[in-house]
């Protein structure tokens, strides 16, 4: 199962990212358990107390705190989760690099773009998982490969 995490300030595109992300799992049999976030510090309390994701998406302007260094904070927890920049603004691109983001999709995000990006990062995190998986008690837990 793949845990995803939107981030994004806008009630309206965090449910549709949500909408997006749910028909490309169900068109490709990819078990997905979403989480939403309406800013970022609620987004790096989760990752700080122990919450892991596979994929982030991830917006760059928001009102308290930008997706840029939302992502350097969580980078400090988690090096391997895949960050989707999902924004308006193209000219942040070349400052997203500092933090490893997967993919820089521009909004409105297409099906077909969010259909293409999904799973690419699908298939990275399947052939490179960084993450020890089980289910217990009907409660599915991921821990990152060497931590201590």
């Amino acid at each position: 199962m793949l845990k995803v995490a939107i981030c994004d300030d806008d009630i309206q595109t965090t449910g549709k990212m949500d909408l997006l992300i749910e028909w490309v799992s169900q068109k490709n049999v990819i078990h997905t358990e979403i989480e939403v976030f309406w800013n970022g510090k609620s987004l790096i309390d989760a990752v700080v107390s122990g919450e892991r994701f596979d994929i982030i998406f991830l917006d760059i302007e928001m009102e308290r705190e930008n997706g840029i260094s939302v992502a350097r904070k969580i980078r400090l927890y988690d090096k391997n989760v895949f960050i989707i920049y999902v924004t308006n603004h193209e000219h942040y691109m070349r400052e997203t690099f500092s933090v490893r983001p997967f993919q820089f999709l521009i909004k409105p995000v297409s099906e077909q773009e969010m259909e293409t990006c999904f799973k690419n990062a699908y298939k990275e995190i399947i052939n490179g998982d960084y993450y020890f998986r089980y289910r217990y008690q009907r409660v599915n837990y991921k821990i990152p490969v060497g931590d201590s």
